[in-house]
């Protein structure tokens, strides 16, 4: 995105993006469009000052569907490095990106490029889906960043915030599946469930946040869904 930024050439680029997590040189861009899935406080500041972005409302199914249909020439995600048997993993974040990558290295009219950064941390994921990695033979292009992950800032919960947590927490009984997003307040959902009575959970979650990290270390999480048990 930095690289993109820095090009004065280009013209009519739209990209499609997640949360920018800095005001990369690209949201600066007059020739670019950016399209986000989520209108963090990056996204809120360029469209404040007059920048081209827009939101588009969708869950991770919603993109990836979006991405399944439009068929992106140029698909790109950051990996960790190849292994001993080359396969690169998608880390930490798949999220609606992994099957539209896959599809694009397997297409000879578009283009997979890998952003391979050596801080990327290995993650398996379920080998009927794919198991979150990519071999490297298969990607048209990868290039070596090495960046530490961005680490979410913690944020206290307000007065509001520990109102409606307790409300959500008091509704939440033994055997629950649970699904958290980002912020002070599900932090705070689950902090009062890592330190309450019930228990014998399930998480069934777009991400492992904090919270989602103590109530595993409670011990409460037995992970009897009934999909994907365990």
């Amino acid at each position: 995105m930095e690289a993109i930024g820095a090009r004065p050439e280009l013209e009519s680029v739209v990209l499609y993006t997640g949360i920018l997590i800095r005001p990369y040189a690209i949201v600066q861009h007059l020739g670019v469009r950016i399209v986000s899935g989520f209108f963090g406080p990056i996204e809120r500041a360029a469209r404040a000052a007059g920048r081209p972005v827009e939101f588009f409302p969708a869950d991770f199914h919603g993109l990836e569907r979006l991405a399944l249909g439009m068929k992106p020439r140029v698909v790109l995600a950051v990996t960790s490095p190849p292994d001993a048997e080359g396969w690169l993993s998608f880390g930490l974040q798949a999220g609606a990106s992994y099957r539209p990558f896959c599809e694009a290295m397997r297409d000879p009219a578009r283009l997979a490029i890998a952003e391979v950064n050596a801080r990327m941390p290995r993650v398996p994921g379920l080998p009927e889906l794919g198991g979150n990695r990519v071999h490297v033979s298969e990607v048209d292009f990868w290039v070596a960043h090495d960046e530490e992950p961005t680490p979410l800032p913690h944020e206290a919960p307000s007065p509001e915030d520990v109102a409606i947590a307790q409300h959500v927490a008091g509704e939440i009984g033994d055997g629950a599946t649970l699904q958290f997003g980002i912020g002070a307040m599900p932090d705070e959902v689950a902090r009062l469930l890592a330190n309450g009575a019930a228990g014998d959970f399930g998480i069934h979650t777009e991400m492992i946040s904090d919270g989602v990290m103590h109530i595993h270390n409670s011990g409460k999480v037995s992970n009897r869904k009934g999909l994907y048990d365990g």
